[in-house]
């Protein structure tokens, strides 16, 4: 899988994600906004993506809820 664009929005107390990518895993967006989500609350430090691309990271992840999620766009090359 690769992440193409990843861009971060505010809109007053909300954040917008939009991630682009060739292809997605199962729950995968849900794990990347859910690190995120720890990350800026301070559960864990920043580097702890490049832990997690080293398959170094151990601790408790949290999940973002599939309700916030929207699929936008699907483009298929050569069709």
């Amino acid at each position: 899988c690769e992440i193409l664009e990843m861009k971060l929005e505010k809109f007053d107390d909300k954040i917008l994600i939009h991630i682009k990518g060739n292809r997605f895993l199962h729950k995968m967006v849900r794990a990347m906004v859910g690190i995120l989500y720890d990350i800026g609350r301070g559960k864990h430090p920043p580097d702890s993506v490049k832990e997690i691309f080293n398959g170094n990271f151990y601790s408790e992840k949290t999940w973002a809820p599939p309700h916030g999620l929207c699929l936008h766009q699907v483009l298929y090359k050569d069709y």
